[in-house]
């Protein structure tokens, strides 16, 4: 078995070893060997040293139809569909390090690093212009 470590998470940001004995459990008995990494913990690692993610932009979308995001997707727009409440999707959109949240109800695009909301029209092309 074996993990690597880096500066930042205090934990492994990955892992892995043999598991000779698992295929024979399912009827092939035969060496096998693997590995996983955490995503998260890699992405803490990074940070720590100063390799953060550049500040791109990333929408998360409160009630949007699966059209309005096809038309984001299609003009080069990162956008995921958000479930629940307002004030769940911020907090989604912080830890997931979303750029901004899009209110399809209220009409309203929230900057997630500044908190800066403004009302916006619903159309691909005006909320990209939004988005800078």
């Amino acid at each position: 078995m074996f993990q690597i470590h880096a500066d930042g998470p205090g934990s492994p940001i990955g892992a892995g070893g043999r598991y000779d004995s698992l295929l024979g459990r399912f009827g092939a008995p035969r060496a096998a060997a693997g590995f996983a990494l955490s995503l998260d913990h890699l992405a803490w690692a990074l940070e720590s040293i100063g390799r953060d993610e550049p500040n791109e932009v990333r929408l998360l979308a409160i009630g949007a139809s699966e059209a309005l995001l096809a038309g984001l997707r299609g003009l080069g727009v990162p956008c995921a569909a958000a479930a629940g409440a307002d004030a769940d999707a911020l907090a989604y959109a912080r830890a997931w390090r979303f750029s901004h949240v899009l209110d399809v109800a209220s009409a309203s695009l929230l900057s997630v690093a500044d908190s800066k909301k403004k009302s916006v029209l619903l159309e691909p092309q005006a909320l990209v212009s939004h988005l800078s």
